[in-house]
């Protein structure tokens, strides 16, 4: 980590800073708790999930069902840790957790994600009993599970508890899961958004899908090939007949031009590429009545700063579910906003048929999905735990970067409501001393958070930027070394 006048950085910050002043072709993310990874070298992962069993009950005082997901695990090498991601749609979420240490079956504390990820590696390589789930990406979440001392025949039980109001299906490993709901509301208003039920959407009219507006992102990163990349640009706008687009340069600042001015700017190739910044002004800035087509070139993709926070901006173009890279022959890949996963090349972008909900619109599809209201920045408790997971988990997602005042406020709500969101983790430990170290962790980070609540924190000035350049190209000189 690095310090700074008392604050804390971490490490997937530092990489992308390091991203941002370098041209990132020599930049590995850690193997830490932000790379979703542990620390112990056995991972991932060799245990395997050997059962799972669900039980149902509807809860009348919030309106919604409680499914415990119950999985049992089984170790196949000494010290082995589970690791699994998976994905739960827009309206269910997770309000509990157990783990058995021993005989015992222990709950989860709920705590400021941060607080558990430090104490659960620092448990992790002490080789103690702890289980963690949490957020890692829009709607996907990770469960963790350390440790397995027995070969091939040490099991472990665990389990989660979700709230939701539609039957769905998620995935397990190689196992998929039936959540089943009894009664399934077409629509539950929330403060901020409208849960729409799948089968409700298709008795919703159809909606003409909107034109696309074109953006080319070119790599101006230090060493990259501006001239080849509008190369490509020119040949695949040529054969798409695309005439009116935007050409964005992309290294730690952007310069934006029309296509037909492109090779009249000139740019000194240098330090990083920011592909989520081009990609955030894009999605802020485009009008509703077009869907933004947003197509990058680069020489060093793996290179680029990825876009976090980009999945709920990209929510009011749901007919565009990708950002694509414009390969050489001509080809896109597509990158999923809600998580930057990368599917097989295409031809030309994908479109998905709309929906006409009021004066917004839903993808054409048998998914429940959130159709955001105004004031979705705002959060009151109801006392309604569904309810409010909903409004927290919506909030959330639609201000990532809400300022810090209103970013403690939530994560207190969290703790309030015991409802999981992707600033909090349910943890289990195993002793009492651990329990203590994740308050006095979370106290700690607490603590630097009201301090910056009451300070007024624009973003980082240039010269203060600068500065952390020089810490980080100090820091890459010296010799590396595995955790």
């Amino acid at each position: 980590m690095l310090v700074l006048h008392g604050k804390v950085m971490r490490n997937n910050e530092i990489t992308r800073l390091r991203r941002l002043f370098f041209d990132g072709s020599d930049i590995r993310d850690g193997q830490g708790i932000e790379a979703g990874l542990t620390v112990n070298e056995n991972s991932p992962t060799d245990v395997r999930l050997t059962d799972v069993k669900t039980e149902t009950v509807f809860d009348a005082e919030i309106g919604a069902n409680r499914t415990w997901v119950n999985l049992t695990l089984q170790g196949s090498m000494d010290d082995g840790e589970y690791i699994t991601v998976f994905t739960l749609p827009d309206g269910a979420y997770i309000t509990n957790y157990y783990l058995y240490a021993g005989t015992e079956r222990k709950y989860g504390i709920l705590a400021d994600e941060r607080a558990a990820m430090a104490v659960y590696e620092s448990i992790v390589r002490v080789k103690k009993d702890p289980g963690v789930i949490r957020y890692v990406s829009d709607r996907q979440l990770e469960l963790r599970v350390f440790p397995f001392p027995y070969a091939g025949s040490y099991i472990r039980k665990t389990g989660f508890e979700i709230i939701h109001n539609q039957s769905f299906k998620f995935t397990l490993d190689d196992k998929t899961i039936s959540v089943i709901s009894a009664d399934t509301p077409d629509k539950v208003q929330f403060q901020g958004g409208i849960l729409l039920s799948g089968a409700y959407k298709q008795t919703l009219p159809k909606a003409a899908n909107r034109g696309p507006s074109y953006y080319f992102i070119v790599d101006c990163s230090e060493d990259s090939l501006i001239n080849y990349q509008l190369s490509l640009i020119e040949d695949y706008a040529s054969i798409a007949n695309i005439i009116n687009a935007q050409v964005i340069f992309a290294s730690y600042n952007l310069t934006e031009v029309p296509l037909k001015d492109a090779r009249t700017v000139s740019i000194t190739p240098r330090y990083g590429f920011n592909l989520a910044l081009a990609i955030r002004k894009i999605l802020s800035e485009n009008e509703d009545g077009t869907v933004p087509v947003i197509l990058f070139t680069s020489s060093n993709p793996a290179g680029a700063i990825l876009p976090e926070h980009s999945s709920w901006l990209a929510k009011r173009f749901p007919d565009s579910p990708y950002y694509y890279r414009l390969r050489n022959d001509l080809m896109l890949v597509p990158y999923a906003f809600e998580n930057n996963r990368v599917e097989s090349s295409v031809a030309e972008p994908v479109f998905i048929p709309l929906r006409s909900f009021e004066n917004t619109y839903a993808r054409d599809d048998y998914n429940s999905e959130i159709v955001l209201l105004p004031d979705t920045d705002k959060f009151t408790i109801t006392g309604n735990q569904y309810l409010d997971a909903l409004a927290l988990n919506t909030a959330l997602r639609n201000q990532p970067l809400m300022d810090a005042q209103a970013s403690l406020a939530m994560l207190r709500a969290s703790f309030r409501s015991r409802v999981l969101t992707h600033q909090t983790a349910f943890i289990v430990v195993e002793t009492s001393d651990q329990e203590n170290e994740i308050w006095k962790t979370q106290e700690l980070l607490l603590n630097q958070d009201s301090t910056m609540a009451r300070e007024t924190l624009d973003e980082p000035p240039m010269p203060l930027m600068i500065m952390i350049s020089v810490v980080l190209a100090c820091v890459a000189l010296l010799p590396s070394r595995r955790k």
